[in-house]
C-alpha cells in the first residue's frame, strides 16, 4: 500500500466532490465517454461555446490507448502531457482540490512502478466501481438521502410559485427579455457578408459588360482606335473587377 507521508501540498474533497470523481472513475473503467461528458459539465470544467463533439472524440481516443496499459509499460510524461495538452486546447477548468489529487497520484505512480511493474490499474478498479454502484443503490444509502431529497423538493415546491409569479409580473410589465447566442452563428454571418460582397461585385461587372456592349454597339463617342471610348473604357473596368473578383475567390480555396 502507498500512503502520502507529506501533507503540505495536500486538498481536500467534499461530499460532492467525491461523488463527481466516482462517477469520472466509474465512466473511465467502463469507457463511457457520455459519463465523462456530463461530470465535466458539473463541475463547469466546460465553457460555453467549447467544441464538445471533438471533445468527446479526443477523451474516447485518450481512454482507448492507455486502457489496460501496465505501469512498465506506461509513459507517464507522455499521458500527461496529451492530458494537459486537451485541457489546454479546450480550456477545461477543473477544480483546485481535483489537480491536487491527480498530482499526487502521478508522484505515486513512481513509487508504484517500482513496487508492482504488472499493476493494471483498470482490472483492478472494476470491483471498487461495483462496490460504488451497490453502495449507491443500497436501502441504506436511499434512506440516508431521503431527508436532503425532502428537502430540496420543499424548496423547489415552496420557491417555483414565487419565481413563476415575477417571471409573469416582468412578462405582463414588457421587462422580459430573451436572450439567444446561437453556436456558429458568427461564422454562418461573416460567410453570409462575403458571399454577398461576391455577388454585387459580380453583378456590378455584369452591367458594364452589357452596358460597354451596348455603348459599342450604338456607337456613341469619342473613339479610341475605331471603337467608342465609353465601351473600351467599361469592357477594361469589368476585366479588371473580374480578375480582382476571381483571384479574391482562389485565395479563399473556394471556388
Amino acid at each position: 500500500m502507498i500512503v502520502p507521508l507529506d501533507y503540505g501540498m495536500m486538498g481536500s474533497l467534499d461530499d460532492r466532490l467525491v461523488r463527481q470523481i466516482e462517477d469520472l472513475l466509474i465512466g473511465i473503467v467502463r469507457m463511457d465517454v457520455d459519463r465523462i461528458m456530463t461530470v465535466l459539465e458539473a463541475l463547469g470544467s466546460i465553457r460555453p461555446g467549447t467544441d464538445t463533439r471533438s471533445l468527446y472524440s479526443e477523451l474516447y481516443d485518450f481512454l482507448d490507448r492507455y486502457y489496460h496499459v501496465p505501469l512498465y509499460q506506461l509513459n507517464t510524461p507522455e499521458l500527461v502531457g496529451e492530458l494537459l495538452d486537451i485541457v489546454r486546447r479546450y480550456r477545461l477548468r477543473l477544480p483546485p482540490d481535483l489537480v491536487l489529487m491527480i498530482r499526487s497520484l502521478m508522484l505515486a505512480e513512481a513509487g508504484g512502478r517500482r513496487l508492482y511493474p504488472e499493476f493494471d490499474m483498470m482490472t483492478l478498479a472494476k470491483p471498487y466501481v461495483k462496490r460504488i454502484i451497490m453502495r449507491r443503490l443500497s436501502l441504506k444509502r436511499r434512506i440516508k438521502d431521503a431527508p436532503d431529497t425532502l428537502e430540496d423538493i420543499e424548496t423547489l415546491v415552496r420557491l417555483a410559485p414565487k419565481q413563476v409569479q415575477s417571471i409573469l409580473s416582468k412578462a405582463s410589465r414588457g421587462e422580459l427579455s430573451v436572450k439567444v447566442d446561437p453556436l456558429g452563428i458568427d461564422e454562418f454571418l461573416h460567410e453570409l457578408d462575403r458571399s454577398s460582397n461576391r455577388l454585387a461585385f459580380a453583378m456590378i461587372c455584369a452591367a458594364l459588360v452589357i452596358g460597354s456592349s451596348i455603348t459599342i454597339s450604338a456607337g456613341f463617342g469619342p473613339f479610341l482606335f475605331g471603337f467608342p471610348l465609353l465601351g473600351v473604357a467599361g469592357f477594361g473596368l469589368a476585366a479588371v473587377l473580374g480578375f480582382w473578383l476571381l483571384f479574391s475567390i482562389m485565395r479563399g480555396g473556394k471556388l
